[in-house]
Parts: structure tokens; sequence; C-alpha cells
């Protein structure tokens, strides 16, 4: 599979938190950089959460306050994280992990 020194995903919430683990394994490890928006403040957990247990480490946020034409104004928020090097042990665990979700 291919990996790339930046993956950029502006997708809302739910189509982030289910893609996760596709997204996670196009960063490169170690150099890779990982950008995710498309969330309101409430929503960031979620996705942190579901970025998290698939290896992804957030290293900072960014938010600005804005709206589409005749929408509420919400605070969105840009995640930046990073994809460590995983032990074999992590790899496997990972492979666990998203092995039993494919088959939940």
């Amino acid at each position: 599979a291919s990996t790339f020194d930046v993956t950029v995903a502006n997708m809302l919430p739910a189509a982030l938190t289910k893609l996760s683990s596709t997204i996670a394994m196009g960063v490169k490890e170690e150099t890779g950089v990982l950008g995710l928006c498309g969330c309101n403040r409430d929503e960031v957990q979620s996705v942190k959460t579901a970025f998290e247990r698939v290896g992804i480490q957030f290293t900072g946020e960014r938010s600005k306050y804005g709206a589409a034409a005749g929408a509420a104004v919400k605070e969105y928020v840009l995640l930046i994280g990073r994809r460590p090097k995983r032990t074999a042990a992590q790899q496997a665990a990972l492979i666990e992990l998203l092995s039993d979700a494919a088959a939940a």
C-alpha cells in the first residue's frame, strides 16, 4: 500500500470515523503528517478516538469559527497528527483490531 508525506481528509465526522483505518494507513510512518478537518468542536473527541485506536498520535489542533450561508456559526477544528513506527506487537494488535472490525 502507498503511504504519503502529507495526508489530508476533509469529511464529515461519520465518514472520518468509518474510514479511520484506511486513512491512517496512508500516512507515512514516523515522518508523515495527517490533517483531519470537517469536525465541529463537539465532534472532535469521537474522531480522535477512532484514529487513536488505529495508531495515530495527535500533535496539535487549530480552530476557526465560521458558517455556510444561512447556517449557525460553529467552531471548526483541524486535527494534526502523525503515525509513529509500531513495534511488531503493536502491529499484530492493530491487525487483530481491524480483522475483528471487518468481521462485525
